[in-house]
């Protein structure tokens, strides 16, 4: 049985390997990168790491490692699940065949919990990307992953986290209209070590005559 405060979060890494001088490396070997993983739960997406890669990472448990089929050279899309040891125990996986989501379960027993909790782990790929394109399903990820939320959502609590890669309406704003220099000088633990960039009042993305689908 668990008590404390539980963290979970998730990561677009945009791929776990790179090539340096021809020799290729894990960013989960680099003490840099692993700094930045520090909550019990974390679910790194857009892995581009193959069924044969290892990426397991220290003080976690690998819960779940979901690798895309290949297409050529190139490794496209990817989802791991690491929870850390003393945790891993009150986490069951929910068995399913999408490679770009995954479902656990947080038993309220272990957790100390009201309820159980139904986490969706997600990387959602764009709509005109060429492997969206190729999916031969009737349905869209994201509409499979409504079916599965009307479902676990009468068992429990539920939460969806990840790169959805969602747009919004054109007309619509993409930035906080109330956001200001000073609120960043706020947060920021001393504003002498910072260089604050000014507010961008404006749409960072246009998409001129797209259908918004998300």
């Amino acid at each position: 049985m668990l008590k404390n405060k539980l963290t979970i979060s998730s990561w677009n890494v945009h791929g776990l390997f790179y090539r340096e001088d021809g020799n290729r490396y894990c960013k989960l070997n680099d003490p840099d990168f692993c700094e930045n993983i520090n909550s019990d739960i974390i679910c790194l997406l857009e892995t581009k790491a193959d069924k044969e890669d290892n990426i397991c990472l220290k003080g976690y448990t690998l819960l779940k490692k979901v690798a895309r089929p290949r297409k050529g050279k190139a490794i496209h899309g990817g989802i791991a699940l690491y929870a850390r040891t003393n945790v891993s125990k009150g986490i069951t996986l929910i068995k399913g065949n999408s490679s770009e989501f995954l479902w656990a379960k947080l038993s309220k027993t272990f957790f100390s919990h009201s309820s159980d909790i139904f986490v969706c782990f997600a990387y959602n790929s764009p709509i005109q990307s060429s492997y969206s394109k190729s999916l031969k399903s009737e349905l869209t990820t994201l509409e499979k992953i409504e079916q599965d939320l009307s479902k676990f959502s009468n068992s429990g609590e539920t939460i969806i986290m990840g790169d959805l890669n969602a747009h919004i309406n054109e007309n619509d704003l993409d930035f906080i209209s109330s956001d200001h220099v000073k609120s960043l000088q706020d947060i920021l633990p001393n504003s002498n070590l910072y260089s604050i960039e000014d507010i961008v009042l404006k749409r960072i993305l246009r998409l001129m005559n797209t259908e918004n689908v998300y």
